[in-house]
């Protein structure tokens, strides 16, 4: 009769050690298709999106402007707080199948709610997939730096950073360079620097990168007066000095939790007015990021 040998204590050692390897080896591979997945995901939101602001062009015949801020006789001065209105992200809801929620918030005829305490079920903290990027920290449904409507992790880039640095003015929320901002009318013809070279809307995380937290967005608009970068934002300026919160992935700014941002590693996605999806390197210059937000500076640049 024939004894069977078991495994001694030193070669059970020696295997478990073996599929730790393995599994150490495995790992970053998988987080790396993981992620490579989530990226390919969040692309394909803002060719969603890029598309439904095209099919708003072609029945509007203009872009959605990046808020439709209500006129107030307290807010005429050049200097003043511009006022809460509904974003280009409410604008765009009929066109991604979403129309039962646009005829809900009736945003021809009724204001933006402000902040809200907590989860309810009004309209503006509607969870909507196509916002959010896969990628995203938290996944938080609610945006609690963006008074609790919905968080979205898109937002449109209405132009360069201007000179002197951002005041949140009115002025510079509606005499943007891009093709969506304040009130604004641009058409396609309107792009002379080509469409497949301005960018219409680009990522904002919601959670930290480093030591850099970022406050993502909301698609349903400007919430309260004031608060520009609820749904917007400016991209790239003249120098890292003077706009260093407007470049990709910003740690260094005095506004660098609006910047541009994702946890896809080495940049961040954008749509462009031709609905073309890409990634934007975080090094890239601020020149050129300013060129490529806005929409007729002449200055045309290789991404």
């Amino acid at each position: 009769m024939h004894r069977h040998r078991a495994f001694t204590l030193v070669e059970l050692l020696v295997v478990i050690a073996i599929i730790g390897l393995l599994i150490g080896l495995l790992l970053p591979a998988v987080q790396a298709t993981r992620e490579a997945a989530r990226r390919n995901a969040c692309s394909n939101n803002l060719k969603q999106v890029g598309l439904a602001i095209l099919g708003f062009h072609d029945a509007i015949r203009r872009f959605p402007p990046a808020v439709q801020a209500v006129p107030s006789p307290t807010n005429l001065a050049p200097g003043a707080a511009p006022n809460g209105g509904w974003g280009w992200g409410t604008f765009i809801l009929d066109y991604m199948e979403q129309t039962p929620l646009s005829a809900e918030l009736n945003s021809a005829k009724t204001r933006i709610p402000g902040p809200i305490a907590g989860a309810g079920t009004t309209g503006v903290q509607s969870y909507l997939p196509t916002f959010v990027c896969p990628s995203n920290a938290g996944n938080a449904r609610l945006n609690p730096s963006r008074g609790n409507h919905a968080t979205a992790n898109y937002i449109a880039v209405i132009g360069a950073a201007p000179l002197p640095e951002l005041s949140f003015s009115t002025a510079q929320l509606t005499q943007a360079g891009g093709c969506m901002f304040g009130n604004s009318r641009v058409r396609i013809a309107d792009i002379t620097d080509g469409t497949s070279k301005t960018v219409l809307v680009a990522e904002r995380l919601l959670g930290r990168v480093g030591t850099q937290d970022y406050q993502a967005g909301i698609w349903s608009g400007l919430y309260e007066d004031g608060r520009v970068a609820s749904n917007l934002w400016w991209l790239g300026g003249t120098t890292e000095a003077n706009h260093a919160s407007h470049r990709i992935l910003a740690t260094n700014g005095a506004n660098s939790t609006f910047a541009v941002s994702s946890n896809h590693p080495g940049g961040a996605n954008v749509v462009f007015a031709d609905g073309s999806v890409r990634m934007l390197s975080e090094t890239t210059s601020q020149p050129a990021l300013a060129a490529l937000a806005t929409r007729n500076d002449g200055k045309v640049v290789n991404e």
